[in-house]
């Protein structure tokens, strides 16, 4: 439907078929007989287009993101938000394991969402040893710990941190953004 004739029938419904909703209002009419609001459109240059408008659909997240979580309950939800966003998502409860997941992944890892804190290995130990094995592979580092304890951690002012607890908004943005960053 065009703009201009979707726009007519809005008008009509708006002043009514029979004419406007008050006494006093005048009834107008452009020069083909159609009510007129007062307002005038101009048709568009070119033909309108038949049929349907396209449909947008948002192109899917292709890259693969493992998350690192001793949180089972906070490993999934960020597994399943960032699987809704279109990523392939590898999973796994410590830094040790994630080592392994990635030694027998044959496809690339593009980024390591990691907890900062966890049992054993830490978030930034996890990291130290990524840069070795894949040093492509980005992190996104995530805390429940103030900005000033993940500095005292190790973290320097260029490392990505999203605080705990985040929105499923922030995470898919977080992720994007390092993903999007300049290597």
């Amino acid at each position: 439907m065009s703009i201009v004739a979707w726009l007519r029938r809005a008008s009509r419904r708006q002043i009514g078929e029979d004419g406007p909703s008050t006494p006093s209002a005048k009834k107008t009419v452009d020069e083909r007989g159609h009510p007129h609001t007062g307002v005038r459109i101009d048709p568009p240059d070119e033909e309108p287009r038949q049929g349907p408008a396209p449909v947008v659909t948002p192109v899917p997240c292709t890259e693969t993101v493992l998350v690192v979580d001793d949180e089972q309950g906070l490993r999934r939800v960020a597994t399943r938000v960032l699987q809704r966003a279109g990523y392939t998502v590898l999973t796994a409860g410590s830094g040790e394991e994630a080592l392994r997941v990635l030694e027998r992944h044959d496809g690339p890892v593009h980024l390591v969402f990691t907890d900062m804190v966890m049992p054993g290995m830490s978030g930034r130990h996890l990291a130290d040893q990524l840069a070795k094995i894949r040093p492509e592979v980005r992190v996104l580092f995530t805390s429940g710990y103030t900005d000033d304890v993940a500095m005292q951690r190790g973290l320097d002012q260029t490392t990505v941190l999203i605080g705990k607890p985040y929105t499923f908004e922030q995470l898919e943005h977080s992720v994007r953004d390092v993903l999007d960053q300049p290597c």
